[in-house]
């Protein structure tokens, strides 16, 4: 019954996970698409887009906190 009520939780946790990533904006989850799933080093992905090492390293930086506000919002409500 455990193990259930684990599974349970992990598939409301990876629903929660993509609505939240949905919900940001297109350049928020390219970003996080081309970091997290293709796993490419901030210099292809700088290049990709056409922006500096530095400029990809903040706005993932960034991207990843408002994910991080989406997904911590509701435990905090309640």
């Amino acid at each position: 019954m455990v193990g259930r009520a684990f599974n349970e939780q992990r598939v409301a946790e990876t629903t929660d996970l993509r609505r939240s990533i949905e919900r940001l904006g297109h350049g928020d989850r390219v970003l996080l698409y081309l970091y997290y799933w293709l796993d490419l080093p901030l210099d292809e992905i700088a290049q990709a887009l056409g922006i500096s090492p530095p400029a990809a390293k903040g706005r993932l930086y960034r991207a990843v906190g408002r994910l991080r506000e989406r997904l911590t919002l509701p435990e905090e409500m309640a």
